[in-house]
């Protein structure tokens, strides 16, 4: 592994456990949008810091947290869409709508302020068809149009 990469994820973990209150990101935050129908999406599985699962082809989403808020980068050349499913503090399970994460652009913060450096956790990735990695055949995108709970956790 390159010294660089570990160095970035030593500088994760310090910062994530940074208490909530006392960290402010003066960031852009990343924007809602939707791919087109066309669009495919692969699935990074996360437990803590760690990626543990992958059906994506290609390296294009980056993540890294500025304190208790995560941080994502798209390098590649091309537009991608990232969705994030992840448990609460309150027992139940979230979606997030997807965000374009432009490509080359600098880090973008995810809007959640639920979403923790320590939960279990997967990102839905969209992208294109014609892009680098593209899978077809695929699931397509199904981007929600707002922060919405999962049916498998909404009684509680």
């Amino acid at each position: 592994m390159k010294p660089s990469v570990l160095a970035a994820a030593a500088l994760s973990l310090a910062l994530a456990s940074s208490p909530r209150a006392e960290v402010s990101v003066n960031r852009q935050a990343a924007e809602p949008g939707e791919p087109s129908p066309a669009a495919r999406v692969c699935e990074l599985r996360f437990r803590e810091h760690t990626p543990v699962v992958s059906s994506c082809d290609q390296r294009c989403y980056l993540e890294a947290w500025d304190g208790p808020v995560l941080m994502a980068v798209n390098t590649c050349t091309h537009p991608i869409w990232a969705s994030y499913v992840f448990g609460a503090d309150d027992g139940r399970t979230w979606r997030t709508p997807c965000y374009e994460l432009s490509p080359g652009s600098e880090g973008v913060a995810i809007p959640e302020a639920t979403l923790g450096p320590w939960s279990d956790r997967r990102v839905v990735i969209a992208q294109e068809p014609g892009t680098p990695g593209y899978k077809y055949p695929a699931p397509m995108a199904d981007c929600p149009s707002a922060r919405e709970v999962q049916p498998s956790t909404s009684g509680q």
